[in-house]
């Protein structure tokens, strides 16, 4: 697509003609023509703003099934800054291919750490509590069967690390 921009014109690049035109510059008229590269989901997080221009272009050099288990990483956690992608890129540029855990490991190894807050609280509702424990268990009874089910969570995913 770049191609057909860059092509010699009679008066001109036919991109800076079009950039004028539209009243944008050549290099965001060219941004704005990779988001056709985005799956709609993603493409749907730019035009509400959730996600920047300038991560959208990266993540469009990505392909789609990697797009689709970024979309699920962004919903499950948080929308990604430009920075993940180009380690996500750094990557793919050395992997043919990428499980989900793996991208999930380079997203929260380059997440901002000024940012990233995660390990600080966690607020469960009492609502969503009572989804799964007796109304007869106390606060501290939850909190026993909780960190029971992380420590066992956690085991079970350093086993998973060694065995790969």
């Amino acid at each position: 697509m770049d191609y057909l921009f860059s092509q010699p014109h009679p008066e001109g690049r036919a991109d800076d003609e079009l950039a004028e035109q539209v009243g944008e510059s050549r290099g965001q008229l060219h941004r704005y023509l990779r988001l056709v590269e985005l799956i709609p989901s993603i493409l749907a997080l730019v035009d509400k703003k959730a996600l920047a221009l300038a991560t959208a272009v990266e993540v469009s050099f990505l392909d789609h099934e990697v797009q689709q288990i970024l979309y699920e990483y962004m919903c499950e956690n948080e929308i990604c800054k430009t920075f993940q992608i180009f380690a996500l890129r750094d990557y793919l540029k050395e992997n043919d291919t990428i499980t989900k855990m793996e991208l999930m490991r380079i997203l929260n190894e380059n997440a901002p750490k000024d940012e990233s807050n995660r390990f600080q609280q966690l607020t469960i509702t009492k609502k969503k509590l009572q989804e799964y424990f007796p109304l007869s268990y106390t606060k501290s009874q939850m909190k026993k069967v909780l960190f029971k089910l992380l420590e066992d969570w956690k085991k079970q995913s350093e086993q998973s690390e060694r065995r790969i």
